[in-house]
């Protein structure tokens, strides 16, 4: 009962936590930035015009752009350029993801 209790309560601090650090790449596809990034961080989407890698980057280099990104304020990130707008938790588990890219 008491190893019962303890799955029980480990797995409910870790759904309450929200986003995971794995979340981060579904969140980079969901967000669209595969489409110009590439699904590598190298630049090479479908959509991408010069754009220049970002796999590798510091995590927080990559949250700052995402949230200018989203405040309108980007030269290099069009308004619509996400389908949606990301939150807080889910911009750090992409600027994660990305750093965790291997050059």
């Amino acid at each position: 009962m008491k190893r019962l209790f303890a799955v029980v309560l480990t797995i409910g601090l870790i759904c309450s936590t929200g986003v995971y650090a794995n979340d981060g790449k579904q969140f980079y596809n969901d967000f669209r930035c595969a489409g110009c990034h590439g699904t590598d961080g190298k630049g090479a989407g479908a959509n991408a015009k010069g754009n220049k890698p970002i796999a590798g980057i510091q995590s927080h280099v990559t949250h700052e752009s995402i949230m200018k990104a989203i405040s309108g304020s980007s030269a290099t990130h069009p308004p619509d350029s996400c389908n949606a707008v990301p939150t807080e938790e889910q911009v750090k588990a992409i600027a994660d993801y990305v750093a965790s890219l291997p050059k």
